[in-house]
Order: C-alpha cells, then sequence, then structure tokens
C-alpha cells in the first residue's frame, strides 16, 4: 500500500508565494473589469457629447446656410421683381404703338389704297412738367402739367398732308433748355395759379392740324390748317432754313404767321447760331421775337439764350448757360429778365424714358421780384 507523498518543509516558501501571486492576480483582474467598465462608461459619455456637438454643429450650419440663401435670395428677388416691371412697362408701350399703328393705318385707308410696303406708323410724345418757384412775392409755387404731342405719317396722305396733335409749343423748345418758359412766357414764368390746371392743360392739349407740306416745295414754307384750345381755328405759315453751314459754325432760321378765330395774330422770328467746340459739345445762341396781337392788346417781345451743351454716352446731355428777356417800348428793347440755368438730361430705367432736371435763377422787374430760384423737373416717355 502506497503512502502518502510528504510535502517537503522546503516547498513551503513556493506554495505560498504562488498563492498570494495569484490573489494579487486575480485583485488586480477585479479592478481592471470595473476600470474598463469606467472607462467605458466615459467612451460613451464622450461620444454622446460629440454627437450632441454634431448636432449643434449641423444646426448652427443649416440655421447659418438658411440665412445665407435667404440673403442670397434677397438681390434676386429684387432682380426678378424689376425683370417684372420691365417687362410689364415694354409691353404696355409696344401695346400702345401697335394702337397708334392700327389707328394710323385705318386712317390712311380712308385717303386711299395703302401701299403695303410703306404702312402707316405714328409717333407720341408724353411729357409730364413739375415746376417750382422760391417766389420772393408770392412764395413756394409748385405747378404740374401734363402735356401730349403726335404725329400720324400717312403714306397715301405723306404727299399732300400730315395730321399733327398736342401742344404745340413743344415744337418750339427746340434746344436743351429754353429757360422752362421763361419771363417772357404767358402764363406768369411758366407757373400756374393753381397745382394742377385742368383746364389750361386741356386747352394746351387740345390742338390738331393738318399740315400741307407738298406747298413748301412750291413756295418755301409749310402750311397748318387746324384748331387750337378746343374752339380757336386758325392757320398758320412757317419756314426753316439754314442760311450759313461751313466747318464749325451753322446758322439758321426759324419763322412763323398763325392767325386763330380767338388768339388772332402772332408772328415769331427767330435766329439760332451754332459754334461746334469738337465732336461732343457746342456752344447755342438763340435770339428771337415775337409779336401778339388780341383784340386790344398787342405787344412785342424778345429772348436771348446763350448755351454750352454737352453730350455724353447713353444719351446724357448737359446745358447752361445765361438768358436774357424782356419787351419793347416805343420799338426800343427793354430788359425784364435775366439769369442763369442749368439743365440736365438722360434716359433712365428704360431707353424710352426720359428724365430732364432744371434749375433757374431769374429776375422779373416787371413784378418787382429780385432774383429767385425756380426750377423744372421733366419725365417724357416715347411711343
Amino acid at each position: 500500500m502506497n503512502k502518502p507523498t510528504k510535502i517537503s518543509s522546503s516547498l513551503f516558501p513556493l506554495v505560498t508565494c504562488l498563492c498570494l501571486s495569484s490573489a494579487a492576480i486575480a485583485q488586480d483582474d477585479r479592478q481592471n473589469t470595473v476600470s474598463t467598465e469606467t472607462d467605458s462608461t466615459d467612451t460613451d459619455s464622450v461620444q454622446t457629447d460629440d454627437i450632441e456637438t454634431q448636432n449643434t454643429s449641423l444646426a448652427t450650419e443649416d440655421s447659418s446656410s438658411i440665412e445665407t440663401d435667404n440673403s442670397e435670395n434677397e438681390p434676386s428677388t429684387l432682380s426678378n421683381l424689376n425683370q417684372e416691371a420691365t417687362q410689364w412697362a415694354d409691353g404696355q408701350r409696344e401695346g400702345v404703338q401697335k394702337k397708334l399703328s392700327s389707328w394710323a393705318n385705318s386712317m390712311d385707308d380712308w385717303f386711299g389704297e395703302p401701299d403695303p410696303r410703306k404702312p402707316a406708323s405714328a409717333k407720341l410724345r408724353i411729357v409730364l412738367d413739375t415746376r417750382w418757384a422760391d417766389d420772393p412775392v408770392e412764395g413756394s409755387q409748385i405747378s404740374v402739367e401734363p402735356r401730349i404731342r403726335g404725329r400720324l405719317k400717312l403714306p397715301v396722305l405723306e404727299k399732300r398732308l400730315s395730321l399733327i396733335i398736342g401742344d404745340e409749343d413743344l415744337d418750339e423748345e427746340k434746344i436743351l433748355t429754353k429757360g422752362s418758359k421763361g419771363s417772357n412766357s404767358n402764363n406768369n414764368n411758366g407757373y400756374q395759379e393753381k397745382t394742377y390746371d385742368r383746364k389750361q392743360t386741356r386747352d394746351d392739349n387740345a390742338s390738331i392740324a393738318l399740315r400741307w407740306s407738298k406747298i413748301e416745295e412750291a413756295l418755301g414754307f409749310d402750311a397748318d390748317i387746324g384748331i387750337r384750345s378746343g374752339d380757336d381755328v386758325y392757320v398758320k405759315f412757317s419756314a426753316d432754313r439754314d442760311l450759313y453751314e461751313q466747318d464749325k459754325w451753322k446758322i439758321s432760321t426759324h419763322n412763323y404767321y398763325r392767325y386763330g378765330s380767338d388768339s388772332e395774330h402772332a408772328l415769331k422770328g427767330e435766329v439760332n447760331f451754332q459754334y461746334a467746340l469738337d465732336h461732343n459739345s457746342y456752344l447755342n445762341n438763340n435770339v428771337n421775337i415775337r409779336y401778339r396781337h388780341e383784340g386790344d392788346k398787342e405787344d412785342t417781345d424778345w429772348s436771348n439764350e446763350l448755351r454750352q451743351i454737352h453730350f455724353f454716352e447713353k444719351e446724357k446731355q448737359l446745358s447752361y448757360g445765361l438768358s436774357a428777356f424782356g419787351k419793347f417800348e416805343n420799338s426800343e428793347p427793354k430788359l425784364n429778365s435775366y439769369g442763369p440755368t442749368i439743365s440736365y438730361r438722360q434716359p433712365f430705367w428704360r431707353d424710352w424714358l426720359y428724365l430732364q432736371t432744371e434749375l433757374n435763377y431769374f429776375d422779373d422787374k416787371e413784378e418787382d421780384k429780385s432774383h429767385f430760384l425756380s426750377g423744372l423737373l421733366r419725365l417724357e416717355a416715347l411711343f
């Protein structure tokens, strides 16, 4: 029978060390497990924080993106609105032009057989004048006056007659500025007693005439017969001549005589001197004398307007100079008003819309008024 093996006393220290080592390893494993669990928890917390940070960042980016999109859309929206407005305005103008052309062709058909190669056409000029004056006697004044001028080109009639409608004074304003209907005008320096005078506007624009241009070839002048201001039947003879043109100089005249059933006699003689400074500017001096005789009233007035006119790209124009106005008393010229004036004109928004501004500084001796500021703002549409 085998005897139990006895453990030598020399092995006890080794066994003791192994037991202690096993216990220490077990304790360390337990600590590692707890540490790992803690690290895992911390990692999950960090990941959660990272996710929240990313979500916040994404939300901020989305908000910034929306704000950026909105800021970028604002100019785009304005551009779209402007494009829609220009399309609407051009469409309205085209509609008016088609209507005018249709009327012109219908009228041309009244007088004979139209030529398809030369269709009838019409041109229309609509003007809105707003005038202001810092009158030293009557105080600040503002007046608004719509004006219209048109011409129908009728090929069947063109060899004999053409049709003219609207305010004929617009045809007399041949240079950039004429002193805002200066002091020699009939209607108080161009300013009305009312801000908007319906009757005056109607009378000024209620003009229609037939112009016989064929007579110019034989006698050297045009002849108009028509009606002004609603009931003033008139006949008018006018003649334009270029007296001299060479190098930088040009001298021309514009003259007319008109007799009306109400307005009676009106006569005007005008001489215009031009001197070219370069391709884009020239000096212009306009001298005219006008005679009127209506009933017991008879008067003769004169004006002299000196301008330097500059032309810029895109139809921009600048004019400035001096104007003088007066009357004849006992066949002698008397100065009534004088002063500087400046005017600027250019297209705006569309190439058929024009804006013109003018500033004057005139006196009026007849009304006992010292020099005062006055101005004109003109909006003009061409059809």
